[in-house]
């Protein structure tokens, strides 16, 4: 299955949570991070092509360096998202092919451009931003959204085949 997944999958998928010290907050991640681990683990795997725009994994690299206090944590991550997804750099050309899409989307610069790729490739785009998951709702007939939180293991899993 073609996929476009949000810095937050990812992020989710990387950190466990377990030493949230709120225990409200902590199972929330968990119950994140699990089902976020078993949709990386079958991109890892190939089970599907992930098409991300480039600033997906300067993201990626800046909160996972932020959440571990470690540069070498966020490098690696995004190295690992780099070798395991298609990755578009913004380059001017792209840029102008999603800049009506990103017009219409009205959203963040990264949520937009994010969206506006999942649009141009007919990709389903995961996230577990509740604002951007609503936004893109409006505009079915471009973006295929679904929301992480409110996906269950089973859904994951059978996505995968």
């Amino acid at each position: 299955m073609k996929l476009s997944l949000d810095a937050n999958i990812f992020i989710y998928a990387y950190i466990t949570g377990k030493n949230i010290k709120n225990e409200r907050k902590r199972r929330e991640w968990v119950q994140l991070h699990e089902k976020a681990d078993v949709l990386y683990t079958n991109v890892l795997k190939g089970k599907h092509v992930v098409i991300i725009p480039s600033v997906i994994v300067a993201e990626v690299c800046a909160v996972i360096s932020r959440l571990t206090n470690s540069e070498e944590e966020g490098l690696s991550a995004a190295e690992e998202v780099q070798e395991c997804c298609v990755v578009i750099y913004e380059s001017a050309s792209v840029l102008e092919e999603l800049l009506p899409v990103i017009a219409k989307i009205k959203g963040s610069g990264i949520d937009s451009i994010l969206a506006a790729l999942a649009a141009k490739e007919n990709t389903v785009l995961i996230t577990n931003d509740r604002r951007l998951h609503d936004r893109l709702r409006a505009f079915e007939s471009y973006v295929d959204v679904r929301l992480l939180k409110d996906m269950s293991l089973d859904d994951i899993k059978m996505m995968s085949g």
